[in-house]
């Protein structure tokens, strides 16, 4: 195994069972499939509340919503194993702060896919139209305001991170 250089954070990378590593530098990478992944999500309720419900748009509701899910859950655990003990360390507020927008995120995720699966079920008396694309729209507002503020602040600290510079956690 390669020597960190001084003053680096060894957890920048997280074997993968035999399958190399994942870097948190994946992260920055991971943004702009994410956010292509929102906007596909956005723009099928956009066509449900234009045109009505579609099975096409529902279905594409749900496929993207299964992606989002499973793309989330890799983000929030790189950034749950790797990241936050050494933000804990640094910037314990701040640590907190992002914890908890994921869990906001991953409650809109569940709303999100018990809807989801109630339309499906035809119990739309408990969960309808309308919540679906309410809750749509706010996890796609949640996300991007996550996104933004990781792009803001975490982004910087990690790549001075793997620079082998140990910045402050605001520090560009």
């Amino acid at each position: 195994m390669p020597r960190q250089p001084k003053n680096t954070v060894p957890i920048l990378e997280k074997p993968r069972g035999g399958k190399g590593s994942r870097s948190l530098l994946a992260l920055e990478r991971d943004r702009d499939a994410t956010l292509g992944t929102i906007r596909e999500l956005e723009e099928a309720a956009r066509s449900i509340h234009e045109r009505g419900f579609t099975a096409r748009s529902f279905d594409t509701i749900s496929s993207v919503g299964a992606t989002l899910d499973e793309m989330f859950r890799r983000h929030e655990e790189l950034e749950e194993d790797l990241l936050f003990p050494e933000l804990r360390k640094i910037d314990p507020a701040l640590a907190r702060s992002f914890s908890e927008e994921h869990r906001t995120t991953r409650g809109l995720l569940g709303t999100l896919h018990s809807t989801i699966r109630d339309i499906e079920g035809g119990r739309i008396h408990g969960s309808s139209v309308g919540d679906l694309l309410r809750t749509i729209r706010e996890l796609v507002t949640v996300l991007r305001r996550h996104i933004i503020h990781e792009g803001d602040v975490l982004a910087p600290f990690i790549r001075q991170k793997s620079r082998g510079k140990n910045p402050g956690i605001h520090d560009n």
